[in-house]
């Protein structure tokens, strides 16, 4: 048995010995290895191929296990000549890990690369050239062939990335605007080249956190492009639960995602996108649904949306805000798009809210185009068209038409803080106005068009109605039986105001009715100084017992519009009490002028009709009702609705 076993021996001792030996010849491998053998034709393939200097500062080395690991340290990029001397790419160390044994035989393949406090700065000129665009003037011609390679071929076959620390920025040329991502940790996985991509990222982008993780489609698809290309992430943004699926294809310079299914918290957008590079502006085109939208949120998320949702909040003299909305950054967007969304339930503001909104709408060059706009809203319905050009240097101009109807009356008061409760009256608006600026207060003091509201036969609750300050004087003034009944039924109002550089000069087209009394308005409405001069004229309908107390004839309303003040004619008033008593003393109260007495019940013209321009005013002086440079041109054609021409 000894004999047997003395061979055996010998075959144990001399493996351990090719081991040791192997062992001993890597490492006498590693430790000779010249590492200049990688690191000086990677940085002269560099140089050929981009025209860019790869610069390292802190060194080379080459670290032994089963896995070699090249680590260099200080690495920069250059940038283009006319970027400045910032270098377009910079790590504070890389480290690339080898397979040995191909390594042994004089090629080298790359298996895992490690990126530490790697940064990346993207920039353009003003012409919209990247700095990462590498020209062929900047390439020197490639060197003659040497009898000797420099290095054998590198063979590149990843199993993993993983950064740490990062930072790209990008900065757009000719705006200035400068966007940032951040990132804490990124990996990236490669099981096959025919299986799917494992992918972590934590970060930010901006200000908005971001911790993400999911699968692509398989490397060896991305390199043959073969699409569609899968991508399935699901994760957080700004601390809310997301998911992304979607499929990627390229054709020429279009990066379209289609289908795409976007989960952001509770919002749901499906449908698809598609990115167009390589022309004079990079072009979005979407066309997608949403649940739901929440102004709010595009407030609070940041970005260009943003600038363009949210004015920044300052104080005013003025009732109308003199908050801007950035409407010239506009100007600073860099690229096209046409945009299709159905959205579900938009909120603009907490009382604001449209339902079932159709909408489309392009930006190019400057100019911000909404053809259609389609939309519920307080329960009735809502059209329009804007149109937002920026490329002025005067400032950015605004074109607006809309027409809404039967919308509810109620929600539109308590927009303007009036409460109370409000039965069966609806609402008409139609707008066509040219405004200029990117203020409210800006685009009402410039105004040129024409605004029209009518509203419908309703019940005004008398015990629940709080119009506040002076209108509610103004309500007790032109309604004598405010104080007795316990409602209003009114029949109609209208306002139609003529807008010409933010004045409304007004020709009785402010007209209030109801089941008992009318009134309508002459004056002026100044949106530049925020002042009103307005006369109203009273009346009561025939058939109607009256206190003759209770009536003014005349009332005006002048001053700011922050505080009006009311104040009845007395004269006139008196008057008309006068007239009232004498024909009552006589029996013969239907005597009464029309200028008091309402004759729309028996088929006259009433204030609405008049206001509306259906039928002429009847005769009467209005001399004192109108100053002298304010009084309206004589005699009234119908209304022009703005959507009519």
């Amino acid at each position: 048995m000894a004999h047997m076993r003395r061979p055996l021996l010998w075959i144990v001792g001399i493996a351990a010995g090719l081991v040791v030996l192997a062992v001993a010849g890597v490492a006498v491998f590693v430790a000779t290895f010249d590492v200049d053998r990688l690191v000086a034709p990677a940085q002269a393939w560099v140089k050929a191929t981009t025209g860019r200097d790869l610069l390292i500062s802190g060194g080379a080395s080459l670290q032994f296990s089963l896995r070699p690991k090249l680590v260099v340290n200080e690495v920069r990029l250059s940038n283009a000549a006319w970027a400045g001397e910032a270098p377009l790419a910079s790590a504070k160390r890389i480290g690339v890990e080898l397979n040995l044994v191909p390594m042994m035989s004089g090629r080298y393949e790359v298996v895992r690369l490690e990126l530490v406090e790697p940064s990346l700065a993207l920039t353009t000129d003003a012409q919209g050239r990247g700095n990462w665009q590498f020209d062929a003037d900047e390439a020197p011609a490639a060197p003659a062939p040497t009898t000797k390679p420099a290095v054998a071929a590198l063979q590149v076959s990843i199993e993993r990335v993983d950064i740490a620390r990062g930072v790209v920025t990008y900065k757009d040329g000719a705006t200035g605007k400068l966007t940032e991502v951040a990132i804490d940790a990124l990996s990236i996985a490669f099981p096959d080249a025919r299986a799917p991509i494992r992918a972590e990222l934590r970060g930010r982008v901006s200000s908005t956190p971001i911790d993400l993780n999911g699968e692509l489609g398989a490397l060896e698809a991305l390199a043959a492009r073969r699409w569609p290309y899968p991508i399935d992430i699901a994760g957080k943004i700004a601390g809310r639960e997301t998911t992304l699926k979607t499929q990627l294809r390229v054709d020429d310079h279009t990066y379209a995602f289609d289908p795409l299914d976007l989960r952001l918290g509770s919002y749901i957008a499906k449908g698809r996108m598609a990115v167009t590079t390589g022309g004079a502006r990079p072009r979005l085109v979407v066309d997608a649904s949403l649940n739901a939208l929440d102004a709010a949120d595009l407030r609070a998320s940041g970005g260009t949306a943003t600038r363009l949702a949210a004015p920044a909040a300052q104080t005013s003299d003025f009732l109308l805000p003199e908050t801007e909305f950035p409407l010239g950054a506009l100007r600073d967007v860099g690229a096209d798009a046409d945009i299709k969304l159905l959205i579900g339930h938009l909120a603009l503001t907490e009382r604001i809210v449209l339902q079932q909104v159709d909408t489309r709408f392009t930006l190019q060059d400057r100019r911000l185009e909404v053809p259609t706009l389609k939309a519920n809203l307080f329960g009735g319905g809502l059209t329009g068209r804007l149109v937002v050009d920026a490329s002025h240097s005067s400032g950015p101009t605004i074109a607006v038409r809309a027409d809404a109807h039967d919308l509810e009356l109620a929600p539109l008061l308590a927009l303007a803080s009036v409460k109370g409760e409000v039965r069966g009256a609806r609402v008409t608006l139609a707008v066509d106005l040219k405004l200029q600026g990117d203020s409210p207060r800006a685009w009402a003091s410039d105004a040129v068009g024409n605004v029209l509201l009518t509203v419908s036969r309703g019940t005004l609750d008398k015990a629940t109605l709080e119009l506040g300050g002076p209108f509610e004087r103004l309500f007790g003034a032109i309604n004598p039986f405010q104080e007795t009944d316990a409602s209003t039924e009114l029949l109609c109002a209208v306002a139609y105001l003529p807008l010409s550089r933010g004045v409304a000069r007004i020709d009785r087209s402010l007209a209030i009715e109801s089941t008992k009394a009318g009134a309508s308005a002459s004056g002026t409405l100044d949106f530049r100084h925020e002042t009103l001069d307005l006369s109203f004229k009273t009346g009561v309908r025939q058939g109607i017992s009256l206190d003759i107390a209770r009536v003014a004839q005349l009332v005006r309303l002048t001053g700011p519009f922050r505080d009006p003040s009311v104040r009845v004619d007395a004269v006139a008033s008196a008057a008309t009490a006068a007239r009232i008593g004498a024909a009552v003393g006589t029996g013969g109260l239907s005597m009464v002028g029309s200028a008091l007495l309402q004759q729309g019940a028996q088929g006259g013209s009433g204030p609405c009709e008049v206001a509306m321009g259906k039928a002429a005013p009847q005769a009467r002086d209005e001399a004192k009702s109108v100053p002298a440079s304010d009084k309206p041109p004589s005699g009234r054609t119908p209304l022009p609705h703005p959507f009519r021409r």
